[in-house]
């Protein structure tokens, strides 16, 4: 069995995270294999690599102002709480847990400011919050741009 190329497979998540909607043909083109290589990795890296297809969105534009960034430390005791409160809240967009002093960092997005006031009033009045930090989100200046550029002479 020979070794798969993995560089290939490299160029091909590059050439996705910039346009997923690109033909297989187009791929196999930039990357220099035929359509049913390409297909075959793809279906490969869609098993094991790619988590799922998504927009990147304007938020503002949808009537969306109040993007916040939350860095969140809680009794140890309420953080599986939170955590299943947090994914199921319709307002959040991105949730990450870290270490290092805080327990998440997430990102929620609101029509207007009171809408956050709100959100705020209920975590401190239902969590044992140990620290809170917000920062709002005032503009959006890089996203998704990690892995997004082909490599010198890759294609």
């Amino acid at each position: 069995m020979r070794k798969k190329d993995t560089s290939k497979d490299h160029l091909l998540v590059s050439l996705l995270r910039q346009d997923a909607r690109q033909p297989i043909r187009t791929l196999g083109n930039a990357i220099s294999m035929c359509r049913g290589t390409v297909a075959e990795r793809l279906f490969s890296l869609q098993k094991e690599v790619i988590r799922k297809y998504t927009a990147l969105v304007d938020f503002r534009k949808l009537g969306f102002g109040t993007r916040v960034l939350f860095t969140i430390s809680l009794a140890s005791e309420e953080k599986n709480i939170f955590g299943r409160y947090i994914r199921g809240h319709p307002a959040l967009n991105n949730l990450y847990q870290t270490t290092n002093g805080a327990d998440y960092i997430f990102e929620m997005i609101f029509c207007n400011h009171h809408e956050y006031s709100l959100f705020m009033e209920d975590i401190e009045y239902a969590f044992a919050i140990h620290s809170l930090t917000t920062s709002f989100i005032e503009q959006e200046l890089v996203r998704e741009a990690f892995v997004t550029s082909l490599p010198a002479g890759a294609s």
